[in-house]
């Protein structure tokens, strides 16, 4: 992508549309509430793979480059939401703690693959590593869908369904307070 020859509103234009697409992927709690987990982590793959697609087409195109960081921000939210809820479903007795770990660890990883790309971009043709890495993450949904097909006693993530919260310690605490002997 040329970004040397961009004007300044155009950089300006790209990081704007991906800021306002990546608002709209946050928003997709209502999918997740039709879709299974898994649905919403493959639909989340594709569409990340598929901005990194039209990335690598973009090299004489801002328009397509910023079409291209919309498909991220809608996809790169999207997927970040879908953890966040699957964080909490997996311990909600514990749910502030999981999702800050993984708060903690979206942005490792993010630090550790582009620190991998751009040591490879450096060295190699850029569009060649970007495909590589849209092909590395479309392998990861190819193997959830062939282990559903071949395998299908074989592990698969699943959505993990919250635990019935019990309403009672919270009832007596107040209980407590109202009759003096609370803390």
């Amino acid at each position: 992508v040329g970004l040397a020859d961009w004007s300044p509103t155009e950089i300006s234009l790209f990081w704007i549309a991906l800021g306002i697409a990546g608002l709209l992927g946050g928003l997709c709690g209502d999918l997740v509430a039709k879709l299974s987990l898994a649905e919403m982590h493959s639909i989340s793959f594709v569409g990340l793979g598929a901005s990194a697609l039209v990335l690598t087409m973009a090299e004489h195109s801002a328009t397509l480059a910023i079409f291209a960081a919309c498909l991220f921000g809608v996809f790169y939210m999207t997927g970040t939401a879908m953890y966040l809820i699957w964080a909490g479903r997996i311990s909600p007795s514990h749910a502030p703690t999981v999702v800050a770990t993984l708060f903690f660890m979206l942005p490792v990883g993010q630090i550790i693959g582009s620190t991998i790309f751009g040591q490879l971009a450096g060295h190699f043709d850029f569009d060649h590593v970007l495909v590589v890495f849209t092909l590395m993450s479309s392998c990861f949904i190819l193997i959830q869908v062939v282990s559903k097909i071949v395998l299908p006693t074989a592990y698969v993530p699943k959505d993990i369904e919250p635990a019935p919260v019990d309403p009672a310690p919270s009832s007596k605490m107040h209980a407590d307070r109202r009759a003096g002997t609370g803390v």
